[in-house]
């Protein structure tokens, strides 16, 4: 498979909406698409209500480890405190290529030694990566389809959902970037036979992620 950089660019964007407050450019490309104005410092602040304060009333971890336990009771949902080892299954995974979620430009509220690894930001970072060095080795395109099915499921998309229903227009515009994001991951990493690390380990080679 030979990368595509729309894709590429694609999942960083969407994964860049989880990680970092919106930039003016960021709510052009938002405001464009909606057709409607965004105020820069409702926006700013929906994104660290619903992103990075779990105290703010408004928070939805975006956690897989922490979606996978959610459940709705009498109209509301109710998350598990996060764990900051919930997400350590993925760091095999993650040096398969390399990726080293400190490298990314992420906001200083979501950086820190105790982060979960399985944090959607990361996810679609990761698989960004992943896309970007497929022409490089032919293999990665599998080791990503794996990973799509292994870590990228229902959760996801119940996120997506939650933002979408969150009283803000700028919410709704992300969430509908994640979907579309998310759709363009099963588009490019079509199921496969599952394969475990290890063996993804051994037939892939060590590309670093820039």
């Amino acid at each position: 498979m030979v990368s595509d950089p729309g894709v590429t660019e694609q999942l960083r964007a969407a994964a860049a909406l989880l990680l970092q407050p919106p930039d003016e450019r960021t709510l052009s490309i938002l405001q464009s698409a909606a057709g409607t104005r965004l105020d820069p410092g409702e926006a700013r602040q929906d994104f660290y209500d619903t992103f990075c304060i779990p105290q703010s009333g408004r928070y939805i971890p975006p956690y897989r480890h922490v979606l996978l336990r959610a459940r709705e009771l009498s109209d509301y949902w109710h998350f598990p405190p996060p764990r900051y080892n919930g997400g350590d299954g993925l760091i095999p995974w993650y040096e398969t290529i390399g990726f080293d979620v400190s490298r990314l430009n992420t906001d200083v509220l979501l950086t820190g030694p105790n982060r979960p690894l399985d944090h959607l930001g990361y996810l679609l970072a990761f698989l960004s990566a992943v896309a970007r060095s497929s022409d490089e080795n032919a293999e990665l395109s599998e080791l990503g389809s794996t990973f799509v099915a292994e870590f990228l499921g229902e959760w996801s998309r119940l996120y997506v959902s939650l933002l979408s229903r969150a009283d803000s227009v700028y919410l709704h515009l992300v969430a509908d970037a994640l979907n579309e994001a998310l759709d363009k991951v099963n588009e490019y990493f079509p199921p496969q036979a599952i394969k475990s690390t290890e063996d993804m380990q051994k037939k892939t080679s060590k590309v670093a992620a820039n």
